[in-house]
């Protein structure tokens, strides 16, 4: 099932008029038994379609949000982003769905 999230990801697009190439992604995740290996994947794979801003939701997503942050820090190094490219992340480990969807 993982591996299939992670392929849907190449059909990610996003639509509008002068839309950016970047997004936000809200990953609702019992991420409590993620394997490492896992979330490199599914970062990786939504970093180079342009997450700019990556929140999660669910139990173990606190954990999940350090896991990312170290990730992203050599994902940085390994894609070809601009210069100075930011990705913001957050977790919200407990608490109410509407919570993180305010901050989209």
């Amino acid at each position: 099932m993982f591996s299939e999230l992670v392929a849907l990801t190449s059909e990610l697009q996003v639509a509008g008029f002068n839309a950016s190439p970047h997004f936000a992604c809200l990953l609702e995740w019992d991420s409590r038994s993620a394997q490492l290996n896992e979330v490199d994947a599914l970062l990786s794979a939504l970093l180079g379609r342009g997450a700019s801003y990556l929140m999660f939701w669910g139990p173990g997503s606190s954990v999940l949000h350090d896991v990312a942050d170290e990730t992203i820090v050599g994902l940085l190094a390994e894609l070809d982003l601009p210069g100075g490219a930011t990705v913001m992340t957050t977790d919200h480990d407990s608490g109410p769905l509407d919570e993180p969807l305010s901050f989209l």
